[in-house]
């Protein structure tokens, strides 16, 4: 694969179970966003974005301890 000049090797293989595209068992003219959404994300992936998402943020509190007085970190809550 070739992006502005730079080769990259593609190191995860596409082979999916099921035809792809949009499956009418799942989608229809009538679906909401959120029915796209959970079409494309799965609880198991929203679970992994959701763990990366906390512990970055729990990095950043570790690195900026102690906390500046108008810190945004003074406010965080773990996403779940």
């Amino acid at each position: 694969m070739v992006e502005d000049g730079f080769v990259t090797k593609n190191y995860f293989s596409f082979a999916p179970k099921n035809e792809p595209g949009i499956n009418e068992n799942y989608l229809s003219q009538s679906s909401s966003v959120l029915d796209c959404f959970s079409a494309l994300f799965t609880r198991t992936i929203m679970d992994i974005v959701i763990g990366y998402i906390n512990a970055y943020a729990l990095k950043k509190v570790k690195q900026n301890t102690p906390l500046r007085r108008r810190s945004r970190f003074h406010n965080w809550k773990p996403v779940t």
